[in-house]
């Protein structure tokens, strides 16, 4: 075999390599294809801000049961923040994705300290689903795990009754 044919095969081989290597970061099935893409993105005339990660929440809002997964939590000394799915940032008569937020301990925007398991009340807690939004402004929340479970419970701020719930980060 001559110099030329043999560099010409390593380079197929080569060449063959990388698309098999291209082909298997491709995604596999179709929930796969619809991967979440973090950051923020347009939304009707406003904006949303999309968490990604392995975060998951069961919320009871009117009885009824809604999960939600594929998000975040930002844990430091003295606080832990989950958002999971995407929050609306502004208005738009789009309406708000499906959305949970809790913030509970002593986050930059203030809060008492939760550096341990434990019950404490929550700074903030959001949520949206089936297209609408409320909050809570008295959800107590009971942390678990190093602080990487919980519960909650509150009442809506928005509509009459509560909601309550778990997470967990992943």
């Amino acid at each position: 075999m001559s110099l030329p044919t043999a560099i010409h095969r390593i380079r197929l081989a080569a060449l063959g390599l990388l698309l098999i290597l291209a082909l298997a970061a491709l995604p596999t099935s179709g929930a796969d294809a619809s991967a979440c893409h973090a950051g923020v993105h347009a939304y009707g005339t406003a904006q949303i801000r999309t968490f990604c990660g392995p975060a998951s929440v069961t919320l009871i809002i009117a009885g009824k049961q809604v999960k939600l997964s594929g998000g975040t939590c930002t844990r430091t000394s003295q606080y832990l923040s989950v958002n999971i799915g995407s929050a609306l940032l502004g208005t738009t008569k789009k309406a708000p994705p499906n959305y949970f937020g809790l913030d509970v301990g002593k986050t930059p925007g203030g809060g008492t300290p939760a550096p341990t398991d434990g019950t404490y009340p929550a700074f903030a807690l959001a949520f949206a689903s089936g297209g609408k939004s409320d909050s809570s402004t008295d959800a107590s929340v009971t942390l678990t795990n190093g602080r990487r479970r919980g519960t909650f419970t509150g009442t809506r701020l928005l509509s009459s009754g509560t909601v309550s719930g778990s997470f967990n980060c992943g």
